[in-house]
């Protein structure tokens, strides 16, 4: 980026983060940012009652003085860019920058606010005003070109996460202590100790249980890398931009990666002894794998004829054999490759501790352990998601959250763990032909699935954070469905943080259960090493091979030989590449990944990547502040980001028992960067406002089983280019969620609630008493007995069914309202022909023997809940019934 660039970036950033005079108790924004200090026994019962004192104060003051140049933001966000983009989307970013350094671009893109009253009449926009260039943002962000709301978004996304998310270095950051926000969990050993973030001294307001002994230092790990290497693996383009930033985590596959040595207190890691960081080995590569039992070749054998040309300084690629190569351990390949690991040692009566490995997996991500946690939002969202969590629509309509870190998406997943729904899997036996999905196969599959990661749901979770909590009484009071969300936990777990790996283990992720399984059973990760495409040769053995004629008596006229790799973050003196022979390879990295790989490798299907499901999701937020006097004493006091992440669920409009096709309404993580991604930006006044109420901000969020679809396709780099806009049904369902969401709000006693739209305010359920004089009807309403009003008034129900018909005919705009997806399925889809699926009810691509699909993306529609239950039962089925063709000598183990 060059400096002229850079000053126009500047510029931008300071106009979203702006310094701003010092709000006072009587300004409309300072009211209720503070609550009243509670006072005697009130206050001894309250253990938050420190937040709402002196120190919160001066932080909220010293928060309002400060820019995104005086914070360090405009760096990172520089960074973040040059990182996440694709080189094209980066270049346009680049010119839209290098235009307003100059007059007649600016007037271009900023109209008449570029003028000014004295020569020279027309000015660059670092040389407007901050009041013209913020009104030139707040154009762009409502404007009815949908590029220039793309622009707003992206700049504001990336320089709001960083707002929040940033630490400077020793794990702490000043905005913190204003939002109320502790920074990592304290209850994690190492955590404890730290001068606490929120204006306390001991640290113990953010938790529920004190701990002691804990070690002195958060900041000294990452999520840092958890293997020997070296700094920071180059992170990989994303697309236009405007990502969440890492707020959430997929269900489904991802990557991987590999560690080693201890960890914090010289805490063993148990893959350590089964895993090879391949970025971090350099040109001892080779040995390594062969000191971990790894048949090396001296040069490509069967493959010699099917690599590409080699890699500009990467030299020949290490050449590898085994029977089988999973791609990806997230909640489908982590399964499937403990099944055959395990299928592999029973066939060689040997407990796999001495012979060649058998089974790889490979993995694009890192390997960190529960001691390798740091909790803090940039860092875990740069190492434990894809694309930094900035990953998006080539619109940037949807944002994109996946993991990418061994365990895949079940490493950062807020642990919601729903059964497939009976009216699921009846429409994929009886629509797509799926038979075994109303057998006693699949609902074996589940139960197993489920006893491994020991799902659960019961009132023993509590207490709820602050959002489940509304969540719940806003039902109650309005007599709506709520139920205890299932988690894959055997006992209370109220961490808030799991987002960025679970650092208690409590969470049964695929690090607790099945990827220990494999390695048990022999089974080899290769972390840092990212699948390029798949080998394939002719299938000469066509006519006779059981495995290559399709159901339909199809024949599948290629096989697949190997897999080539590209090692990430590798130095330029090790080698670029490797390449696994093997004769089964079962691909599971996700449903944003998967169809790259299969376009890169040659198959040609019509249906790879054609019909692409999100579970698309949007929020409503309600800010419940402690003076408030409607607040319910089943609401909790404190920060809303402490407790259980999903313990409470709405399916009053997710249509179950009609169509099947609705809305969950479910909470979201609640961390800073997230909010700062989501967050309407309504002016530099507004914004700071918003992110101060972060602490007592409480959040729920509607999520579509969509009717409708999108693409995956690939780029000229082979990254995925993600393509999706919501159908009209979609539309529907999900405003239908997402209005009766502000209604559970508003009736759980939200003070303010409002939607992620750019283009609408918020609505004020209650009048504080320093507005008395714009309020205009409504009854008063208190704290305490019968007629303690304190002065506070309630907005009229007209006025809110007013506020509601505003929000319905806001719509669902691109780039006008904020739109997430964890759950990405259905990319490759699995059904009874090769018109219409990608692979057959074996999980065996139609088009290449020896090939499997085990992720999300072959489910035929969407689940309509959170899909990690249904990946990995499905995952099961087809390596169940792999694993015992191994066991039998099909393929590959002979």
């Amino acid at each position: 980026m060059s400096p002229r660039q850079f000053e126009a970036l500047t510029a931008i950033c300071d106009t979203l983060v702006c310094a701003l005079p010092v709000p006072t108790e009587t300004d409309d924004l300072y009211f209720p940012l503070v609550g009243k200090r509670k006072e005697g026994s009130e206050a001894d019962e309250n253990p938050w009652s420190e937040f709402y004192g002196e120190p919160r104060r001066v932080a909220i003051a010293a928060y309002f003085a400060e820019s995104a140049s005086s914070l360090g933001l405009v760096d990172k966000v520089a960074a973040t860019m040059q990182h996440c983009l694709k080189p094209l989307a980066l270049g346009f970013f680049k010119t839209i920058l290098w235009l307003l350094t100059t007059r007649l671009g600016t007037l271009l893109l900023a109209g008449r606010r570029a003028l000014t009253p004295r020569p020279p009449f027309l000015q660059p926009f670092p040389k407007l005003s901050p009041q013209a260039r913020e009104a030139v943002l707040l154009r762009w962000s409502v404007s009815r070109n949908f590029v220039s709301r793309t622009i707003f978004k992206t700049f504001r996304s990336f320089t709001l996460f960083h707002l929040g998310a940033q630490d400077d270095g020793s794990g702490d950051n000043k905005v913190w202590r204003a939002m109320g926000y502790c920074g990592p969990d304290p209850n994690m050993p190492a955590a404890a100790g730290k001068q606490d973030k929120c204006g306390s001294s001991n640290g113990q307001h953010c938790s529920r249980d004190s701990s002691a002994g804990r070690e002195p230092d958060v900041a000294q790990r990452p999520a840092q890398r958890s293997d020997s290497g070296e700094g920071k693996a180059e992170p990989e383009e994303g697309t236009t931009g405007g990502g969440a930033g890492g707020g959430g985590g997929g269900d489904g596959g991802g990557g991987g990666g590999a560690a080693k040595g201890a960890g914090r207190g010289g805490e063993a890691r148990p893959l350590d002894d089964a895993v090879v960081d391949c970025s971090a080995e350099g040109t001892a590569l080779a040995a390594a794998l062969q000191g971990k039992g790894v048949e090396v070749l001296a040069g490509p054998k069967q493959t010699i004829g099917l690599l590409g040309r080699r890699d500009k300084g990467g030299g020949e690629p290490v050449v590898v054999r085994c029977d089988a190569v999973v791609i990806g351990s997230g909640c489908g390949g982590a399964i499937i490759a403990a099944q055959l690991a395990e299928a592999a040692a029973a066939a060689d009566g040997a407990d796999g501790s001495t012979r060649q490995r058998r089974v790889l997996v490979l993995e694009a991500g890192g390997y960190f352990y529960r001691s390798d946690l740091s909790l803090l939002e940039a860092p875990s969202a740069a190492e434990l998601y894809d694309t930094q969590g900035f990953l998006t629509t080539e619109d940037g309509g949807v944002a994109l959250l996946a993991g990418k870190a061994v365990g895949g998406g079940s490493t950062v997943n807020w642990s919601a763990s729903f059964r497939t729904p009976p009216h699921v899997t009846k429409e994929w036996a009886d629509e797509y032909g799926l038979k075994q999905f109303e057998s006693p196969e699949y609902a074996s599959a589940m139960d197993s699935v489920c006893d491994k990661i020991q799902v659960t749901a019961d009132e023993a979770i509590t207490p709820h954070s602050l959002s489940n909590a509304a969540l719940k009484a806003g039902c109650s009071a309005l007599s709506l469905h709520h139920a205890i969300t299932p988690r894959n936990t055997n006992q209370p777990h109220s961490c808030g943080w799991c987002t960025f790996g679970c650092w208690s283990g409590e969470k049964q992720s695929m690090l607790e259960t099945w990827l220990p399984d494999a390695v048990t059973h022999g089974a080899l990760i290769l972390s840092r090493c990212s699948a390029r495409r798949l080998l394939l040769s002719p299938n000469r053995a066509a006519s006779s091979s059981p495995g290559s004629s399709t159901a339909g008596g199809a024949v599948r006229r290629k096989r697949v030989v190997g897999v080539e790799a590209r090692i990430e973050g590798g130095g330029e003196s090790g080698p670029q590449r490797i390449v696994v022979e093997a004769d089964l390879v079962v691909v599971a990295c996700g449903s944003l990944r998967t169809p790259p790989l299969l376009l890169a490798s040659g198959l040609t299907s019509r249906a790879i990547g054609a019909s692409l499901r999100l579970h698309p999701v949007t929020s409503a937020w309600g800010f419940f502040p402690e003076a408030a006097p409607s607040l319910p004493s089943s609401l909790p006091p404190g920060p809303g980001y402490v407790g259980p992440i999903m313990s409470v669920n709405s399916r009053e409009v997710a249509n179950w028992e009609s169509t099947g096709y609705g809305a969950m309404i479910q909470t979201p993580t609640m961390h800073p960067g997230l909010l700062g991604c989501a967050v309407p930006w309504l002016g530099s006044a507004l914004v700071k406002q918003s992110i101060a109420r972060f602490d007592r901000t409480a959040s729920l969020i509607a999520i579509v089983r969509d009717r409708g679809h999108g693409t995956v396709g690939m780029d000229g780099s082979g990254r995925p280019v993600v393509s999706y806009r919501l159908c009209k049904e979609d539309q529907k369902s999900m405003q239908d969620a997402l209005l009766l969401s502000l209604r559970i709000l508003r009736a759980a006693g939200a003070v303010e609630v409002g939607t992620l739209h750019q283009s609408l305010k918020p609505f004020r359920c209650l009048i504080p008493p320093a507005d008395d004089a714009r309020a205009t009807s409504g009854n008063l309403v208190g704290s305490g007995g019968p007629g303690e009003t304190h002065g506070w008034q309630c907005s009229s129900d007209a006025e809110f069914e007013a506020y509601l018909m505003s929000v319905a005919a806001a719509g669902f705009k691109l780039n006008d309202c904020t739109l997430f997806s964890a759950h990405q399925t259905g990319s490759c889809p699995m059904g009874t022909s090769l018109q219409s699926s990608v692979v057959d009810e074996n999980g065996e691509s139609w088009e290449v023997s020896g090939l499997f699909l085990g992720d999300g993306s072959v489910f035929p529609t969407p689940v309509g809940v959170n899909p990690m239950v249904s990946i990995e039962s499905v995952a099961f089925m087809i390596g169940k019934r792999l694993a015992d063709k191994v066991r039998n000598g099909y393929l590959c183990v002979k």
